[in-house]
């Protein structure tokens, strides 16, 4: 029986490893993005404000606290992006757009959500920082 039990907690250390792992070299997959052409930046803001826009938010809201429903890394983003996820409702768009389409889009969206989180911790931070003054 003990060594039903050892072996349990063996394969789950083995698991729980195993997925910290591609975590962190999802989140280092998210951390190196390439820097998007002014020209690549415009057409993937246009392809989200025609096609995103409408359910994820005009300003990125959905994406803003890098909450990932199904992924964590940017392959997995342009394969729902692509391919759609129609237990939630989204569409395929792998024929509407290019595989540069996608990938300048999944980057786009990484980069504008990372700006606005970032923006929302500081916003808090001074939030924070103001009334602590106010009270002291």
């Amino acid at each position: 029986m003990e060594k039903g039990i050892s072996k349990l907690i063996l394969i789950a250390i083995i698991l729980s490893s195993i997925l910290m792992c591609r975590q962190m070299s999802d989140k280092e997959s998210f951390d190196s993005l390439e820097t998007l052409s002014k020209k690549q930046n415009q057409q993937a803001l246009s392809i989200y404000q025609n096609y995103c826009a409408g359910c994820h938010g005009s300003n990125l809201e959905e994406f803003a606290d890098e909450n990932w429903m199904f992924t964590n890394s940017t392959r997995d983003i342009e394969k729902i992006i692509a391919d759609g996820e129609e237990t939630m409702g989204m569409p395929a768009f792998g024929k509407a757009f290019s595989n540069d389409d996608i990938s300048n889009l999944t980057n786009f969206i990484l980069t504008e959500s990372k700006k606005l989180s970032e923006e929302r911790i500081t916003y808090k931070a001074d939030d924070y920082n103001s009334k602590s003054k106010d009270f002291w």
